[in-house]
């Protein structure tokens, strides 16, 4: 998991949702550095000892995307978050969904 947060606002979502348990490794941008730089995903990859081809990004936003794209990783644009189908489509992602549903198919397909 990796999220644009400050560690400590993580922590407290985590701890709040009772969600910890539920993700091996997370990293945060006052860690890794910024979106789009891609550090952060070479970490979790490093850590998990994946590689790029087993993994997949889901994201919301334009630098989301820019960031999978960066390492060559394939790339979910979700339509239901910070920035508008367009502008997600013009990243060129590898797949791009317009509900959680559709995200669950693609996921489980």
């Amino acid at each position: 998991m990796q999220l644009v947060k400050k560690r400590k606002g993580l922590d407290r979502v985590l701890d709040a949702s009772d969600s910890r348990d539920y993700f091996v490794m997370t990293r945060c941008t006052d860690e890794s550095g910024s979106k789009p730089d891609p550090q952060m995903l070479t970490d979790i990859l490093a850590y998990t000892q994946k590689k790029v081809s087993d993994a997949v990004f889901i994201g919301d936003s334009i630098y989301d995307i820019q960031m999978a794209t960066k390492l060559g990783m394939t790339s979910i644009a979700v339509n239901y978050g910070t920035a508008t189908s367009a502008e997600l489509a013009a990243q060129q992602p590898t797949y791009q969904v317009d509900t959680p549903q559709a995200l669950a198919k693609l996921l489980c397909a």
